[in-house]
């Protein structure tokens, strides 16, 4: 299954060298490579502390370890000016990569949440000479480990499917050619499978929109839009999931304003992510979603829920990637989200020119406020 990347590392040089043509930009390269053995220590610690990351409890250090000092290695050609990139070694360290975590039963929460993890880590380690650095250096720094690392999720991705599909695959035959079949831990375990290939597929999808939108590569598709119709569409789309929950979900959009100029495609991706959360996070009484004018040039849309509520020290960190926020002093983990949900509804909303608001009580609930304007513009480059 091919994955595509948000940018490839050319583009990304290419960018940095036409902000500053004549810069004389500080090559990091050597700083990684005189860094890789703290990063990868600190990344494996990171690893067995961080308790998304449970199959890596019994793993020796080196089978933790495994293709990261290569990907830095590559890495750090791609910072230099003086060398050739290494995209082989890249594709082929992360390939091996994703197998592996496949044979060692990783979940693929945790397969993002390593990369996720290194990402900070190395960022971490190079803080002191980007902050040393120049605003061109540091843009081209950022850019080009960002698209390492994109790359480097991609490929170990494609990977971990292929080998899942031939587990299933597996599985199905020796289901068949076994003389009891359909036995009740064959069947579950199948399931579990496919739960488990969903999941990955929507992590993907979830992890490749929010790089796209952080790299600024969405593009919005500005029309006339009927906002009950949108309401209405994700609405019968989310019914059954509340259903199942013995859920009341309640609409109100008498008040919402007939037409406005908006992106439909990406006005429906933020009412979903937000009920669907809404829904996940709530064990019994209602879900609400209200849509009304705000004022002469805005309109907003409210969704509130009767679930966990959210801790006053976790409202600024809801909308991060992978924070998933609880009781007071814990996380509340859902086995079918994944954690970036209300990172990429952030995203949205600024980009439709908009703002969010949270109101919400432990044990009471939350009500999340999107206010967008009647007419989204399309904005200028700044010359």
């Amino acid at each position: 299954m091919a994955i595509g990347r948000s940018f490839d590392y050319n583009e990304a040089w290419a960018t940095s060298a036409k902000l500053n043509p004549h810069a004389d930009i500080m090559d990091y390269s050597q700083v990684l490579a005189d860094k890789t053995d703290t990063i990868v220590k600190n990344w494996i610690a990171a690893v067995r502390q961080d308790r998304k990351i449970e199959s890596a409890d019994t793993l020796p250090h080196s089978a933790i370890e495994d293709h990261i000092p290569h990907l830095l290695a590559a890495m750090a050609t791609v910072l230099s000016q003086y060398q050739k990139s290494e995209i082989k070694v890249i594709i082929e360290a992360s390939l091996d990569h994703g197998l592996l975590r496949a044979e060692q039963g990783y979940d693929s929460a945790e397969v993002a949440r390593e990369y996720h993890l290194l990402r900070q880590v190395i960022f971490s380690e190079l803080e002191p000479e980007l902050l040393a650095g120049t605003t061109a250096e540091v843009f081209r720094a950022f850019r080009l480990i960002d698209a390492v690392i994109d790359e480097a999720i991609a490929q170990c991705f494609n990977s971990y499917v292929a080998q899942k599909l031939r587990e299933l695959q597996q599985i199905q035959k020796e289901k068949w050619q076994s003389e009891i079949k359909d036995t009740l831990p064959g069947i579950e375990h199948i399931e579990r499978v496919l739960r488990n290939g969903r999941q990955l597929l929507r992590l993907i999808n979830d992890a490749l929109e929010l790089s796209r939108a952080d790299a600024g590569k969405i593009k919005l598709h500005l029309r006339q839009t009927n906002v009950r119709s949108v309401i209405n569409t994700v609405v019968e789309m989310m019914q059954p999931m509340a259903d199942a929950k013995g859920l009341k979900l309640a609409v109100t959009s008498d008040c919402a304003p007939k037409q406005v100029i908006a992106d439909s495609q990406r006005l429906q991706q933020i009412v979903t992510n937000l009920l669907s959360n809404a829904i996940r996070y709530t064990e019994s009484g209602s879900i609400e979603l209200s849509c009304h004018q705000a004022g002469e040039a805005n309109w907003a849309i409210a969704i509130t829920d009767t679930g966990i509520g959210i801790a006053p020290a976790d409202t600024n960190r809801i909308f991060d990637p992978f924070f998933q926020a609880g009781e007071a002093g814990k996380q509340h983990f859902s086995p079918d989200s994944t954690g970036l949900g209300l990172a990429i509804v952030s995203r949205l909303v600024t980009l439709l020119q908009g703002k969010i608001e949270l109101e919400s009580e432990i044990g009471v609930g939350s009500t999340f406020t999107v206010i967008l304007p009647l007419e989204v513009k399309i904005l200028q480059p700044v010359n």
